[in-house]
């Protein structure tokens, strides 16, 4: 009986570091960007998302969560066999857990949280350049912003190892100051966008996928918050 109340209680808890905005160095311009998906370009549909991906944690990061929260079920990063902050635990500790990594941790537990943030700037796009150089990077601040949760889906949640249990999922949003002209050649890449309050708005609070005004998709990673 104990161990079925505890399953009915099992949620997913999944943390992502995101590049939400942009920012200009001298005037402190900032900009709600987004950026082309390119697995979705692949298959020839245009769905603009969020810049970076799933947190991730060291070995002792992924110790302390267990000891502390009972979290089990991590997901391990193939490439780089570090533990996403993806896991389970029981329903009642959320909201601690949320507390506990509403800001980055130290870098005795968490990978850089602005790691995924920069491969995504340095990759090549398809039929265009990558976002930023080696060199534009290295000009490049990040500035955590602040933390956003996502609204519950609208939709059942496909993730391979999501299951039967609900997903909640926390955002830490970080700024990607440029100098100014870095910022304007940034808003001008052909694989860049701005969105408007209106458009993030279509997304529900990320519970939902929403759309652009010339009718492009926008990944439910981004909304306003």
């Amino acid at each position: 009986m104990k161990e079925e109340v505890l399953m009915a209680t099992a949620i997913r808890i999944s943390i992502a570091n995101l590049g939400w905005e942009i920012a200009c160095m001298r005037t402190g311009e900032i900009a709600s960007i987004a950026v082309l998906s390119k697995r979705q370009l692949m298959v020839g549909e245009r769905m603009w998302t969020a810049l970076g991906g799933g947190a991730m944690l060291t070995t002792r990061g992924k110790e302390y969560f267990e000891d502390w929260f009972s979290a089990e079920n991590f997901e391990v990063d193939e490439e780089t066999g570090f533990y996403d902050m993806r896991f389970t635990a029981h329903e009642e500790a959320l909201e601690s857990i949320f507390k506990a990594l509403e800001v980055p941790l130290s870098t005795e537990l968490e990978i850089d949280p602005t790691q995924d943030i920069q491969h995504e700037l340095l990759e090549e796009r398809i039929s265009a350049t990558s976002l930023l150089s080696p060199a534009d990077l290295a000009q490049a601040r990040f500035i955590y912003s602040r933390t956003v949760r996502q609204a519950p889906l609208r939709t059942a949640d496909t993730s391979r190892r999501s299951g039967s249990a609900s997903t909640r999922r926390l955002f830490r949003i970080f700024q990607i100051v440029l100098p100014s002209d870095l910022y304007q050649q940034f808003l001008t890449h052909p694989h860049v966008t701005v969105l408007s309050e209106k458009e993030l708005r279509t997304t529900l609070g990320g519970s939902s996928a929403g759309v652009t005004k010339q009718g492009d998709k926008i990944a439910n990673n981004l909304f306003l918050g």
